[in-house]
């Protein structure tokens, strides 16, 4: 393997090593905007409530986002 093959690789497994590295206050963040707004539509739990991610190798995140519910909300709307 050429140097420069090895020094680009060695860049993009650098750069894939720091995405992973998502704080735990961030995580704990997103988890709590969107327990707010899909409770605004479901009966939520936030232990019913899970948020993962995964970089894949062109350093694009895939974010699961797991959640249990009993039921829908009942829906008010303004009759116009």
């Amino acid at each position: 393997m050429k140097v420069a093959q090895k020094t680009s690789l060695r860049l993009r497994n650098m750069l894939k090593q720091d995405k992973e590295k998502i704080s735990l206050p961030l995580l704990s963040l997103m988890k709590s905007d969107i327990f707010q707004i899909v409770g605004n539509y479901f009966e939520l739990r936030l232990e019913d409530m899970n948020i993962s991610y995964y970089v894949d190798d062109d350093g694009k995140y895939q974010i699961e986002i797991k959640l249990m519910s009993k039921r829908v909300k009942k829906a008010n709307f303004l009759s116009l």
